[in-house]
């Protein structure tokens, strides 16, 4: 069995903005010769745990443990090690841990009929908190050196498990130095990989926030068309810059501030009633009108109103809006899946109208 150790700075916000104590919490990570533990064998465990408190900037020190089985006899003492050492934890983030590193090791310690350390750990699988950001991101694949390369972090390991395998089996034939390296180079940057992937939980912060309050601020475009520009703060800074367009608008997120730029739409726009039959419509003057009142205009004026032509017009500035939060609310022609609404001018310094109002915006896009 050899042990080695590592330290590397993390800055740990990201942890506290997800309630999380940091000297409570170890990463994890573990490395096999396949994906069954029935017909496999476990050979390496690395852990990173706290060995100091953040300084002025934030930034703590973390140190890298990693327990490697010189031979498939040592599975068990591996076990035991890594069972040993997380009684003084709590908290355990991985990286879909909850699908395989959890299960594989509770599987071992049933085999070897040693008591699984897992049953009080709460469990934090990194993979299934960031999966749902994979649209907003624009990323194809989910996967941790997915998420690296998104971050712009590089590594020096260029295998993956799956061909280290063969290395560790010359590695117990040989005790070769530069395997036995390899080998421990692809788990440390997995565990250190982590770390650096908390930071994606600003985007998480930002995915599940329901409380926004933002500016308002009215701009002219090039060509005259008006704008809505909503700005807002973030809890916590996003590592990479982000952008989305939808039906509503267009979307940024840098450093800590969000903005959102929302065209409006001028000109004339129709309220249509969902109760036509009991409404006549008159050509002449290009709108519906209820048959309570219809009855004193002329038959010749007037038609039965069919549902895409039960309207009253408005023309203004409007607003799209994903519901009826507004009312009342307009549309380009029956059709127009967007509903619009006419915005007075108090809804701009309104805080809590402009708050519901990007609240719905951005629900809308995340979803």
């Amino acid at each position: 069995m050899i042990t080695e150790e590592k330290l590397i700075s993390y800055p740990e916000q990201y942890l506290i903005s997800r309630g999380l104590a940091a000297d409570s919490c170890v990463f994890f990570d573990i490395e096999t010769t396949g994906f069954k533990s029935s017909s496999s064998h476990l050979y390496l465990i690395g852990a990173a745990l706290r060995v100091s408190k953040p300084d002025g900037n934030g930034i703590s020190q973390w140190k890298i443990l990693q327990w490697l089985a010189q031979r498939p006899q040592e599975e068990t003492t591996l076990l035991r090690n890594f069972s040993d050492f997380i009684q003084s934890y709590d908290t355990l983030l991985h990286f879909n841990g909850n699908r395989f590193d959890i299960p594989y090791l509770e599987e071992k310690y049933e085999q070897y009929q040693i008591a699984s350390p897992f049953g009080s750990l709460r469990s934090v699988d990194l993979y299934q908190d960031f999966r749902p950001l994979k649209a907003l991101l624009k990323l194809d694949h989910m996967n941790q050196k997915s998420l690296e390369v998104f971050l712009g972090l590089e590594r020096d390991d260029t295998y993956d498990g799956g061909r280290l395998i063969p290395i560790y089996r010359e590695y117990c034939k040989t005790d070769s130095d530069t395997y036995r390296k390899l080998l421990l180079l692809h788990n440390a940057e997995d565990v250190s990989g982590m770390l650096t992937l908390t930071s994606m939980y600003s985007y998480v912060d930002f995915v599940q926030n329901e409380d926004w309050y933002p500016c308002a601020q009215l701009l002219t475009g090039k060509t005259g068309n008006k704008q809505l520009l909503l700005t807002f703060s973030l809890r916590f800074p996003v590592p990479v810059p982000v952008s989305a367009s939808w039906d509503y608008g267009y979307l940024t997120l840098k450093n800590d501030i969000g903005k959102l730029m929302i065209p409006m739409s001028e000109g004339t726009l129709y309220y249509y009633f969902s109760d036509y039959k009991n409404y006549y419509y008159l050509p002449e003057e290009d709108q519906s009108i209820h048959k309570s009142v219809a009855t004193y205009v002329d038959r010749e004026y007037r038609q039965i109103a069919k549902a895409d032509n039960c309207y009253i017009k408005r023309h203004g500035t409007f607003l799209p809006q994903p519901a009826e939060l507004f009312t009342p609310a307009f549309r380009r022609n029956f059709k127009d899946k967007i509903r619009w609404f006419s915005p007075e001018d108090r809804f701009f310094e309104d805080q809590t109208q402009l708050s519901l109002y990007l609240n719905a915006l951005l629900k809308s896009l995340l979803s």
